[in-house]
């Protein structure tokens, strides 16, 4: 039986919950082993809990993970909160390592800002949240909802779904990435994946 993937998810002040647990929840389902960890051991308070006063507990430290032991690094949206974690030189480095070792990096929402201040999306395809209202407010389509290139996944808000599958299938968890989108796509691929 094959062992199952390490899969890093960080979490961060202002971090989007929903598509944070959307994916972790599928990430489990399949078998994935997921760290949840965050840039240092203060609570994190999500972009949506701000306005209540909750915090997410049960985040791991970064100093505490060695980066060799996992297979992906998922980044959920981010909202304005989080630049403190953006510019955070341990975060940023993390990120460049999965790059340089060509390990999968999934992005989604406003998680692709974290790419882009690391500087590792010069020359790649990408798309994200801020990407798509660029666009539209340019008077274009929002072009593709989720880009593949390389070892990089990244996604607008509303290609959430096809992302999961996107990472899923990454992962090598074929069969649970089409059931999740025979309950929730249009297909095998929804249109709106660029490759």
């Amino acid at each position: 039986m094959a062992m199952p993937k390490q899969v890093l998810a960080l979490i961060f002040d202002g971090h989007t919950e929903w598509e944070f647990e959307f994916v972790v929840f599928c990430l489990t389902l399949a078998g994935c082993e997921v760290t949840v960890i965050a840039p240092d051991e203060k609570p994190v308070v999500g972009a949506f809990h701000q306005r209540f006063g909750l915090s997410k507990v049960g985040a791991r430290p970064l100093s505490e993970i060695n980066p060799a032991s996992y297979d992906a690094l998922f980044i959920p949206g981010a909202g304005e909160k989080a630049k403190a974690a953006m510019l955070d030189p341990n975060v940023q480095k993390l990120i460049q390592w999965f790059n340089q070792k060509k390990r999968l990096i999934a992005a989604i929402c406003g998680g692709p800002r974290f790419l882009d201040v690391a500087g590792i999306l010069e020359g790649r395809r990408w798309t994200s949240i801020d990407q798509e209202r660029r666009r539209i407010e340019d008077g274009e389509p929002p072009g593709p909802a989720v880009v593949v290139d390389s070892n990089l996944i990244t996604a607008s808000d509303r290609g959430f779904v096809e992302f999961t599958v996107c990472l899923l299938e990454a992962l090598g968890y074929a069969e649970v990435a089409q059931e999740l989108q025979n309950r929730y796509g249009k297909g095998k691929h929804d249109h709106d994946v660029t490759i």
